[in-house]
């Protein structure tokens, strides 16, 4: 699982693909996406219900994530129906000391 390192504040786009068996770029019927929050809030998104989950082009995705919080992030993409994938990554923010 990748760990990155933020700031509080900052904005991470979240980029990913999904394929079909053969390798190829293949759209899901749906994608589900789900943040946990370092305050265990559950933040849910889906593919095609919700424009925050942006497609960009056959089985290519994004969602843009503002870190408001420090702490840890749980990010999953949970693609069903026509291409069957699941992806997940932490990260973390941290609050940023004033000079």
């Amino acid at each position: 699982m990748p760990t990155e390192a933020f700031d509080v504040g900052d904005l991470k786009r979240l980029s990913w693909t999904t394929k079909n068996l053969a390798g190829a770029l293949a759209d899901p019927t749906a994608m589900a996406l789900k943040v946990r929050l370092p305050d265990y809030t559950l933040t849910s998104k889906s593919f095609p219900a919700d424009a925050e989950v942006v497609h960009d082009a056959t089985g290519t995705f994004h969602y843009d994530l503002t870190f408001a919080l420090a702490g840890r992030y749980v990010v999953g993409f949970h693609a069903t129906g026509a291409v069957v994938e699941a992806e997940r990554l932490e990260l973390w923010a941290r609050q940023v000391e004033a000079a």
